[in-house]
């Protein structure tokens, strides 16, 4: 695995696939050989009654890099929730991905 930070984006290399974020267009961008999919970096958790809105761009934090794995963090804004962090765990072969969120108290 390799990653590479330049003018604010993020690039995670490993044998089967590019993974880049690309803070600007709010977009992370996952390649695999001419196959490629697009996820926005804004995502919303809302409930019964309230739509859940960001006030601003989430933050790319970098929380663990090792040789076999990158833990990439968009800590998240939200009009609903005291926090919510979106995951991704960049592994060799694949990637899994989280959203944990806490609710503000009542």
């Amino acid at each position: 695995m390799n990653t590479q930070e330049r003018n604010g984006r993020l690039t995670i290399t490993s044998s089967h696939y590019v993974a880049q974020f690309i803070p600007e267009r709010l977009l992370a961008v996952l390649r695999q050989g001419s196959l490629y999919y697009g996820m926005s970096l804004l995502s919303a958790i809302d409930t019964l009654d309230r739509c859940d809105t960001d006030k601003r761009a989430p933050e790319l934090v970098v929380a663990e890099k090792t040789a076999s794995r990158v833990h990439v963090q968009l800590r998240a804004d939200s009009s609903i929730w005291r926090k919510k962090v979106h995951h991704y765990l960049f592994h060799e072969d694949h990637v899994e991905y989280w959203t944990r969120w806490r609710a503000r108290a009542p």
